[in-house]
């Protein structure tokens, strides 16, 4: 393989596992603020309804119980609100997929690398797939807040890159030496 093919294959393989990492941790960022948000909805609209169920007998309610059951509810209200137009839910889905579709993507580069048609025709062919699926993958993949992705970028930063495209090599055996004693 050409050493300038092989260098854009390491590199698309490099921005690929960048970028299947980054909407891993989207996933995982947008999954976790899904729950933050919708744990304290659940908790508050169920004391809500007891207290109103409790209160619905009992017409001696005295005043601060209806302000802090009423601010509960709009506490609720306010939450679901927030909840349902961030989408949190949806935008981790699609993070999710994104993070497979790059993880797909970037095996089929492994396995480019490592199993390289001899044919040229055929190599370019390979690559123009894989440029065309790339193409495709950047067009789809939601976006990533911005802020996520400098952290996220400086993270990968950290990380050890050596293991690309490295294969295992058995060990050489090498025969021991014959000693000859009492030759001199």
């Amino acid at each position: 393989m050409d050493a300038d093919v092989e260098k854009l294959i390491t590199g698309w393989f490099e921005r690929a596992r960048d970028n299947q990492l980054t909407h891993d941790d989207c996933s995982s960022r947008l999954g976790r603020w899904h729950y933050r948000l919708g744990v304290p909805i659940i908790i508050l609209t169920t004391g809500v309804a007891a207290a109103i169920f409790y209160s619905l007998g009992r017409p001696d309610v005295s005043d601060p119980i209806r302000l802090g059951v009423g601010l509960a509810s709009g506490a609720a209200a306010l939450l679901a609100c927030v909840q349902t137009f961030l989408g949190l839910s949806r935008r981790a889905d699609q993070h999710k997929i994104a993070c497979a579709r790059y993880g797909a993507l970037r095996r089929s580069l492994e396995i480019l690398k490592t199993f390289s048609p001899s044919d040229p025709i055929e190599l370019r062919q390979a690559i123009t797939d894989i440029q065309r699926q790339m193409d495709r993958l950047a067009e789809t993949s939601p976006p990533v807040p911005p802020r996520w992705k400098k952290k996220i970028d400086k993270e990968l930063e950290n990380r050890s890159q050596e293991r690309i495209f490295h294969l295992p090599v058995p060990p050489v055996q090498v025969a021991p030496e014959k000693v000859e004693l009492g030759a001199a």
